[in-house]
């Protein structure tokens, strides 16, 4: 049984945890009781917590316990156990912080079982077979750590500090036999200093941190005492933060440590690459570079004294070097201004390879630094440069390109999309890397300047790259030369290989792009320094056949002259795509300055092109050094510049613009807004681009005038400001006019159908005077004016009986309307009933005969005088219905207005009024879109509806209340005996007796703009009802079909069934596919549905 517990690697047979913590033992198997090699026979671990181990009584005892132990083992040694502590019976005989369990581990190796087995005392005879572990069990962390050696300390950077730190670790008690074999953790928290992994002899540590810093070590306490590893400053002088804690303690211990420079403030401290790193040549040749190195003090200063050592390491162990300094691997130079510089290095035969070359690293590094100690081919504090140089046997290097990237093309002035490659391998076929390739260009095309890839050496026909760690050089992105077509071939070349592949790409103008420009706006505009223009400017663009270009790009570049420079928002030149043969550039263009500074404006250029444009369109844009432009008025602005409505105005409106030296400025752009009751109108079409009813802009000519389109006046009245303004004017000129107030007057007059087609008894007025809706000559409704009403009798007469002359009321207009005084029937001449007209029209424009005159100056009425009350109104539809409340009766109220006195003749367009006797009982729906519902006037309780010519009166459908109750509704008329209907409203829904079933089918497909018809069969348990019964159709959604060949509106329809039973009605479908629904509804059946799919198939 191994007990070297605390060896390196190994683990320790105490362990501290706290309650329900997870601790894990370990053990391993060997062949002698004393240690020895490692047992390969094959091996049965078992673990077994004690009690009392050695079954004294005495010592040691457990007084904690487990809930849990699991061991197990797998392919790879030690075996181990895990315990979960659960519990604490007591404190632990050498201290009150904790309890203890007590676990033995022991072994079946092989055949071989040891008496032990199954449960041991230990004993001198068995502790060789046995391993004893305890583990302590804590309640909280009440160990104390403090400082014993090592706080305090100084070291030289790179140099080992020379007292090892140590803490001191007792329990709460202060006792050190209490915490013998604790872990503890000491920590660089700050500062440049590692743990020496190699210099340490301890048998108590561990030093890791899970990196390659070594800023952490574990090391085990030795009854109190606990040692660090030692420890190494690093190559900075700083000060040094160090913790030791262990989580079983109560608080850390902190040593404090400094690290001190050995180097002068002026002196070499730190080396890095300038040149001549990574280069390739071959035997019996010198480096064409020299090394050199940049050399800085401490503080990050260029050096000014001191010395470099250059020493030559073969990159491979085991390999000689081949590059020497004159014949030798070491050379000190002395530093000058903050450089040094080797001398020349020579290329020697090295050792053969298969590669084809061997490889040397050069490390440079300044006199101060640990030469003895230090690797300085590893070091990473920057004290030292490393150089690669690589001596090949011969030009046996392979270069490759990507056959993937070759036969590319573009267009010119663009750029190829791939980057062109060069794969560097050695003999071997392995790739090298950071290896010098040459990309040499010709044809139309050049090297990019300005990508980012990395580049030795530049121009625009050849570069020099190196290869990336994958042995890839990249050459800058090529661009094709603008306006140019062609080949264009990539040679690339090494100096160590003879492979000279070649890439063959290629410049094309793409048939859809632009080869020509021509204006399309924004050209001749004026605005002050460092203010964008305001309108973008945009090209036309041709491709080679004279068509829209409809890809590209157009680059706007800005061209100073003497007189003034422009840019984009501080960029010379800006690029837009190509669409639908425009491009528009951004609206960022701006003037920069004005050279002569006795001027006030000047003009620049503005050069559009595209990549293949052999000469480009070139905007003038002038640049104004503040708002100096002055505007005069020149006419237009007078008091009486007036007009009335729908006129335009007589004095055109005239601005003036000049200088501040009072020239005329020609070609300034002028812009007339207006505000009022007014609109430009253009004799042809607009000048400018974006011109409207409200705005227009006008060019100034030579002598800088602008003159504003003509001016039309709208059908208000009231003031119109025209507003004249330059984007550099002082300040904006506005103009005043006049739209004179229209007239008021009445000069149209309309019936009011609710007063048209009345009927009295004779001698008895009229129930409604007449009335007429009154326009204004421009449509507007009439405040002014008069209008006469003059009766005209035919088979009766009639008056006014409250106007001077009854046959004539002359009636005053108010608001859009003329009403007349009282009317009253007069007789009737041989005859039960007669007729009279009356005739309206506007007292100031009488026609010249009012009766036959048939222009909208004149509204006709007819009226009607009966002897007595002749007519009868018969009801026909809508007695005696029922329904639930909150509901509406199913069939419309109907009367026919019949005349007794001539054998029941249907009496046209009598007008009946509807009663309901109180609003609670039911109210009519006066949105009710019966086409056959004919309503005058009214309300929800009371409604006039006009008879039809055949004599029917149909009243708006009826809701009703939300009581039960039976109710009459009154049908009444001017000179009939009235109609009574019996309404009931039932307190639960009535029983559905009948049925209604579609007829064919429950579906019916349709084109667009055809008929058919919607059918129900109506059913009484399930035998169809011969009997006449009303039905009522309605179609929903609106817009899909209609129960009118003319009126899309109709869409609800009272059918009566016939003697099958059969509901009927033609239905025709409109332009557009959707799904109508009919709905068939009758009193005392469930309603029936029939779905019409019209004009498309996935609607069915």
């Amino acid at each position: 049984m191994d007990w070297r517990t605390h060896d390196t690697n190994q683990y320790p047979d105490i362990k501290d945890a706290f309650l329900f913590e997870t601790v894990t033992l370990y053990s391993m198997p060997f062949d002698s009781a004393y240690g020895g090699p490692e047992s390969s026979r094959p091996a049965v671990a078992t673990w077994q917590p004690l009690s009392d181990p050695f079954q004294n009584g005495i010592y040691p005892l457990s007084t904690a316990g487990t809930l849990s132990f699991y061991s197990y083992s797998d392919q790879q040694h030690p075996y181990h156990c895990d315990i979960d502590p659960a519990s604490i019976s007591g404190a632990d005989t050498e201290s009150p912080d904790y309890g203890a369990i007590y676990m033995v581990s022991y072994f079946r190796v092989g055949d071989y079982v040891p008496s032990v087995d199954p449960v041991p005392t230990l004993n001198a005879g068995t502790l060789p077979y046995v391993a004893l572990y305890k583990t302590r069990v804590w309640t909280k962390p009440s160990a104390i750590i403090t400082g014993r050696s090592g706080d305090g300390q100084h070291a030289v950077t790179n140099s080992f500090f020379e007292t090892p730190l140590s803490v001191k670790v007792t329990d709460s008690t202060g006792s050190t036999q209490g915490t013998h074999g604790m872990a503890v953790r000491f920590e660089i928290m700050q500062g440049g200093a590692s743990f020496d992994t190699g210099g340490y002899n301890q048998r108590l540590v561990t030093v890791s941190d899970g990196s390659a810093s070594n800023t952490a070590a574990w090391v085990f306490s030795e009854y109190g005492t606990a040692f660090a590893p030692r420890i190494k400053a690093g190559s900075t002088a700083q000060n040094i933060l160090i913790r030791a804690y262990s989580q079983f303690a109560v608080q850390p211990y902190y040593f404090n440590l400094t690290v001190v420079d050995r180097t002068g403030p002026a002196d070499a401290a730190f080396v890095s690459v300038a040149e001549g790193d990574y280069q390739d040549q071959l035997e019996s040749a010198d480096f064409p570079i020299q090394l050199r190195a940049k050399v800085e003090t401490k503080l990050r200063a260029p050096a000014a004294t001191g010395t470099v050592q250059f020493v030559v390491y073969p990159a491979v162990a085991g390999q000689e070097v081949s590059a020497l300094f004159s014949g030798s691997t070491t050379v000190s130079q002395p530093v000058e201004e903050g450089y040094v510089v080797a001398p020349t290095l020579s290329t020697a035969n090295g050792s053969a390879s298969p590669s084809g070359y061997t490889a040397n690293i050069v490390c440079a590094a300044p006199e101060s630094f640990d030469w003895d100690d230090s690797d300085p081919r590893t070091d990473a504090t920057g004290a030292v440069a490393r150089f690669t140089e690589r001596v090949w046997s011969g030009r046996v290097a392979i270069l490759r390109k990507d056959a993937s990237k070759d036969g590319q093309t573009t267009a010119p002035g663009q750029f190829f999309a791939s980057r062109l490659t060069a794969t560097t391998l050695d003999a071997a076929q392995q790739a090298v890397a950071r290896m010098l390739v040459t990309f040499t260009l010709q044809g139309p095309g050049q090297f990019d300047h300005d990508d980012d890839v990395p580049v030795e050496d530049w121009s625009q026909k050849v570069v020099t790259v190196r290869s990336d760690g994958d042995g890839l050089a990249t050459a800058p992105r090529i661009q094709a030369v603008r306006g140019q077509e062609g080949a264009i071939t990539v040679t690339l070349g090494c100096l160590v290989s003879d492979d000279q592949p070649v890439y063959a790409i290629k410049s094309v103008i793409p048939p859809d792009e632009g080869v020509s420009v021509g204006l399309q706006a924004g050209d001749m505009q004026d605005q002050v320094l460092d203010k964008p223009f305001a309108f973008p400017m945009s090209v036309s663009v041709k491709n080679a056949q004279g068509n829209n270009a409809t890809a590209g790009s157009v680059t706007f570049t800005c061209q100073a002259t003497a007189d003034a420079t422009g840019n984009f928002n501080g960029a010379n030149s800006v690029t837009a795509n190509v669409h639908d043969g425009m491009a528009i550039a951004p609206a960022t263009l701006q003037g920069a300055t004005l050279p002569q500074q006795t001027e006030s404006y000047g003009y620049f250029e503005v050069a559009a092109e595209t990549d293949h444009t052999p000469r480009p369109y070139v905007f003038r844009q002038r640049v104004w050094r503040s708002a100096h432009a002055i505007l005069e008025p020149v006419s237009g602005g007078s008091t009486d510049n007036k007009t009335k409505p729908g006129d335009r105005f007589p004095i055109p409106v005239v601005a003036h613009v000049k200088g501040p030296n009072a020239e005329d400025i020609q070609d300034l752009l002028v812009t007339f807004t207006l505000q009022g009751p007014a609109e430009f109108v253009y004799d042809s079409s607009p000048e400018q681009v974006g011109d409207s009813e409200a705005s227009a802009s006008v060019r100034t000519d030579k002598h800088g005038l602008a003159q504003a389109p003509g001016i039309r006046a709208l059908m208000q009245h009231g003031a119109v400001t025209v507003t004249a303004n330059v984007t550099v004017a002082q300040n904006p000129l506005p103009y005043s006019l006049t739209v004179l107030p229209p007239k008021t007057d009445a000069f149209y007059v309309y019936v009011d159908p609710a007063t048209d087609l009345q009927a009295a008894l004779a001698a008895q007025p009229y129930a409604s005077p007449l009335s007429v809706s009154v326009k204004t000559s421009a449509g507007d409704a009439a405040t002014t004016g008069t209008v006469t009403f003059k009766v005209f009798n035919v088979g009766a007469t009639a008056f006014f009986p409250k106007e001077s002359d009854h046959t004539q009321c002359v009636a005053q207009v108010t608001n859009g309307r003329a009403t007349t005084s009282t009317l009253s029937a007069g007789g009737i001449t041989g005859s039960q009933s007669g007729i009279f007209r009356v005739v309206a029209y506007p007292t100031e424009f009488a026609p010249n005969d009012p009766k036959t005159d048939t222009s909208d100056q004149s509204a006709h009425f007819t009226e009607q005088v009966w002897s007595q009350k002749y007519l009868a109104l018969t009801k026909q539809e809508g007695d005696a219905q029922h329904t639930s409340i909150n509901q509406f009766f199913s069939a419309h109220l109907t009367v026919q207005a019949t005349d007794q006195s001539n054998r029941n003749a249907a009496v046209a367009y009598y007008l009946v009024t509807f009663s309901i006797p109180d609003p609670t009982y039911a109210a009519f729906d006066m949105n009710d879109t019966d086409p056959d519902v004919d309503i005058v006037t009214g309300t929800s309780q009371s409604v006039t509806v006009r008879g039809s010519p055949t004599g029917f009166a149909k009243a708006p459908r009826i809701l009703a209340g939300a009581n039960a109750r039976s109710f009459q509704v009154q049908a009444q008329g001017t000179v009939d005996q009235g109609a009574s209907f019996q309404l009931t409203i039932d307190t639960a829904a009535q029983t559905k007796i009948y049925t209604l079933t579609p007829d064919p089918t429950p579906t019916i497909e349709m084109d667009a703009d055809d008929n058919d018809f919607a059918s129900f069969i109506l059913k009484q348990n399930g035998v169809a009802v011969t009997t006449g019964v009303e039905v009522t159709l309605t179609i929903a959604p609106p817009g899909v079909a209609c129960f009118s060949p003319t009126d899309p509106s109709v869409l609800s329809k009272v059918v009566t069934t016939t003697s099958r039973g059969e509901a009927r009605h033609e239905i025709w479908s409109g332009d557009a596919a959707g799904t109508a629904t009919v709905t068939a509804s009758a009193q005392l059946s469930s309603d029936g549905s029939q779905k019409f799919v019209v004009g498309d198939s996935t609607l069915r």
